[in-house]
C-alpha cells in the first residue's frame, strides 16, 4: 500500500480565525470603555450629586431600615421560638424579650467572637500519607468543596469513601506543563521586563494560578496570546489555542455587555452628560419620601404587634369558675401579622 502525506493549506482557516480574534478583541476594547466611563466618571458623579441634594432624606432611610430589619429579626425569632418552644405567642415574645434585657452588650460581644473549637471525628481522612498523596488528597478535597458547596468530611459516608480511595497511582501532570511554563517564565517575569503593563502583570498572575493547578490549557492560551502580542499571527500560530483564546475573549464580552445592560438602566448612565437634572431631582424626591412612609407604616405595624404580644392573654375559666391549666391553653397562631 502506498502511503503518502497530504499537504493541507490552512491559509484561509487562518485567515478566518485571525479576523474572529481580532474582532472579538476590538469589541471587548470597545465594551471596557463604556464599562471603565460608567464606573470612573458617572458613579461617582451621580452619588455626589445623590448625596448633595439628598443627604439628609438618604440618612433618615437607612436608619428606619435598620431598624425595621431589627424588629423584623425578633418577629422572626419570636415565632420560632412559639413553634419550637410549644408556647403562645405573647410568652414567647416575653422570654425573649427577658433573654434581651437580661443579657449585657459586652457578653453578647463576647460570645460572638468567641469561637468554640470542633473536635474532628476520626473519620480515616487526616491519616499520614505521603506528601505527593497528601497534595492530591488537599487537592480533590478542595475542588469537591468549590464544586458542591461543602466539605467531603461533613458526609461520614463520602469521608469514608474518601478515605478508601486508591491513591497509589493519581493522574500525573502534562508533562509539557514545565516547557510551558518556563516559556512564559522568559516573556512574564517581573525582573526581566522592561515595561511591565498591566496586561501582562494579569497575565503573569494567571500563570501561576494555571500552573499551580496543572492547567496546561490555561497555560497554552495564555502563552498563545504573548506570542500574538508580541510577533504578531505567524504561520506557526497554534490554531486550536487561538480558537480557544477567541472563545474566551467571546465568552468575556458577553459578560461585559450583560453588565452593561443592567448599567444603563440605572439612573447614572451617562449622568456627568446629563445637564437637565431636574426630573431626575423631582424623581428622587418622590421616591425617597415614599419610601420613607412606606418603611415607617411597616415599622408602626411591627410595633402594634409587639404592644399586643407584650399583654398576657387571661387564661380561660372553666364551668366551675376555676382557671383552667395553662397546659390545655389554645395556641394563638391567629396572631401572626405574616
Amino acid at each position: 500500500m502506498d502511503w503518502s502525506l497530504v499537504w493541507v493549506d490552512s491559509s484561509k482557516l487562518r485567515h478566518r480565525l485571525r479576523r474572529a480574534y481580532q474582532k472579538a478583541r476590538k469589541d471587548i476594547e470597545r465594551a471596557k470603555i463604556l464599562l471603565n466611563q460608567y464606573e470612573s466618571v458617572d458613579l461617582p458623579s451621580f452619588e455626589r450629586w445623590l448625596r448633595r441634594e439628598f443627604g439628609s432624606l438618604l440618612s433618615e432611610e437607612r436608619e428606619l431600615i435598620r431598624k425595621f430589619q431589627e424588629m423584623d429579626s425578633l418577629r422572626r425569632e419570636v415565632e420560632r421560638e412559639t413553634f419550637v418552644g410549644r408556647v403562645s405567642i405573647s410568652k414567647a415574645y416575653q422570654k425573649i424579650m427577658a433573654a434581651r434585657n437580661s443579657t449585657p452588650a459586652h457578653e453578647e460581644t463576647a460570645e460572638e467572637n468567641t469561637e468554640t473549637p470542633i473536635e474532628e471525628e476520626d473519620s480515616g481522612f487526616n491519616s499520614k500519607t505521603d506528601g505527593w498523596q497528601n497534595d492530591y488528597k488537599n487537592k480533590l478535597r478542595a475542588e469537591f468543596f468549590e464544586k458542591f458547596g461543602f466539605d467531603i468530611e461533613d458526609d461520614p459516608n463520602l469521608a469514608r469513601m474518601f478515605a478508601a480511595m486508591d491513591l497509589s497511582n493519581p493522574p500525573r501532570p502534562d508533562p509539557r506543563i514545565k516547557d510551558i511554563y518556563r516559556a512564559l517564565v522568559r516573556l512574564l517575569h517581573p525582573d526581566i521586563q522592561k515595561e511591565m503593563t498591566p496586561q501582562k502583570l494579569e497575565w503573569w498572575h494567571q500563570v501561576q494560578e494555571a500552573y499551580n493547578s496543572d492547567d496546561v490549557h490555561q497555560l497554552e492560551t495564555i502563552l498563545t496570546l504573548c506570542t500574538i502580542e508580541t510577533e504578531g499571527f505567524t504561520a506557526t500560530t497554534n490554531l486550536t489555542s487561538l480558537m480557544q483564546v477567541t472563545q474566551e475573549f467571546k465568552k468575556t464580552l458577553y459578560s461585559i455587555k450583560r453588565h452593561l445592560t443592567q448599567c444603563r438602566r440605572e439612573p447614572a448612565w451617562d449622568f456627568s452628560k446629563n445637564k437637565n437634572v431636574d426630573a431626575l431631582r423631582v424623581f428622587f424626591q418622590r421616591s425617597l419620601s415614599d419610601s420613607t412612609k412606606r418603611i415607617r407604616v411597616d415599622i408602626e405595624q411591627l410595633e402594634n404587634l409587639f404592644s399586643k404580644w407584650a399583654k398576657i392573654p387571661a387564661e380561660p375559666r372553666g364551668y366551675d369558675g376555676a382557671r383552667r391549666s395553662s397546659k390545655k391553653q389554645s395556641f394563638p397562631h391567629d396572631e401572626f401579622l405574616f
